[in-house]
C-alpha cells in the first residue's frame, strides 16, 4: 500500500543477480532442508519486517510490465497453499490485470534451487535465496486470457528463532528488491507471446522502463502506457488533491 510518505525503499535486483553468477559468491546448498519450512508468506504477505524486527511495512503491490512497449501489468496473489504431497511446490490462486481488463488465474510455482549465503548483512541472521519456476493459467472462459510462465528469484531470511521470511534487512537503502519474477505471457487463442515480468518495489529487466535512480521511476517515453497514475504519486507535493486522489487510486484493492 502506498501512503503520503513516500517511498525511498528500493530494491538491489541487479546486485543479487549479478552476485549469483558470481563465482566468487560463498554459498551453501539449503534445498534439502528447505522443504521443512512453509514460504507461502514468502509471496503473499502483507507486511515486511525490517532491520532488527522492530519495524514494519505495508508492502506494496508488485510493479510489473507487458511486452516491448512496458505497458503497466498489475498482479495480485490471493492465496498461496504449500502442495502437501509436494514441500517444494506452492499452488497460486489471483488476478491479473492489463489496461481495464481483468483475468482470474491458478497455478503453481515451484522451487528448483535455494542457497544460504555464508556471510550475512546483519549478525544474527541467514540470507539466502531461491530460484523457482512459475505456471500461471488465466481462466480461458475471460477475454483476453492466457498463461504465464516463468521464473522468480525470491530473498528470504532466517532469524535467531529459526524462522523463515522475508528478507527486508535492507529494505530502508536505496537498492533494495525482492520476488523477481521473469516471464513470459501467451495468448490461448492465437498463441502471441510477450514478455511479463514484475516483482517488489523494481522490476527485473527494466532498464529502458526504469528511469529512477533510488526508486523505481517510469521513463518519459513509457508514462502514457499505464504508469501516469504511479508517476503523479511519486511526482506530486504529497499532501496536494492531486497526489492524495493519485494515492487513493494506487491503493485500490482491484482484485475484489
Amino acid at each position: 500500500m502506498i501512503h503520503l510518505r513516500k517511498y525511498s525503499i528500493t530494491l538491489l535486483l541487479g546486485f543479487l543477480f549479478s552476485s549469483f553468477q558470481n563465482i566468487d559468491q560463498e554459498t551453501t546448498d539449503f534445498y534439502g532442508s528447505l522443504k521443512q519450512y512453509d514460504i507461502c508468506g514468502l509471496w503473499n504477505q502483507d507486511k515486511i519486517i525490517v532491520e532488527d524486527g522492530n519495524e514494519t511495512y505495508d508492502r506494496p503491490e508488485p510493479l510489473g510490465y507487458f511486452g516491448d512497449d512496458y505497458y503497466r501489468f498489475y498482479i495480485h496473489f490471493i492465496s498461496v497453499i504449500q502442495n502437501k504431497d509436494n514441500p517444494y511446490q506452492y499452488f497460486v490462486y489471483g488476478k491479473t490485470r492489463l489496461k481495464k481488463n481483468i483475468c482470474a488465474f491458478q497455478g503453481t510455482i515451484t522451487v528448483t534451487e535455494s542457497k544460504l549465503f555464508r556471510d550475512s548483512d546483519a549478525p544474527g541472521f541467514k540470507q539466502g535465496y531461491i530460484m523457482a519456476r512459475f505456471d500461471f493459467y488465466e481462466d480461458s472462459g475471460q477475454k483476453g486470457s492466457g498463461k504465464l510462465y516463468g521464473t522468480c528469484l525470491t530473498n528470504f531470511i532466517i532469524d535467531k528463532d529459526n524462522k523463515l521470511r522475508y528478507d527486508a534487512l535492507m529494505a530502508v537503502a536505496d537498492g533494495f528488491s525482492n520476488n523477481a519474477f521473469k516471464g513470459r505471457w501467451q495468448a490461448y487463442q492465437s498463441k502471441e507471446n510477450k514478455k511479463c515480468n514484475w516483482g517488489d518495489f523494481r522490476i527485473p529487466e527494466s532498464e529502458k522502463l526504469d528511469g529512477g535512480a533510488g526508486a523505481f521511476m517510469p521513463s518519459k517515453e513509457y508514462i502514457q502506457n499505464g504508469w501516469e497514475n504511479y508517476e503523479k504519486v511519486m511526482t506530486g507535493a504529497s499532501e496536494s488533491p492531486e497526489a492524495k486522489k493519485a494515492i487513493e487510486i494506487e491503493n485500490q484493492k482491484w482484485w475484489k
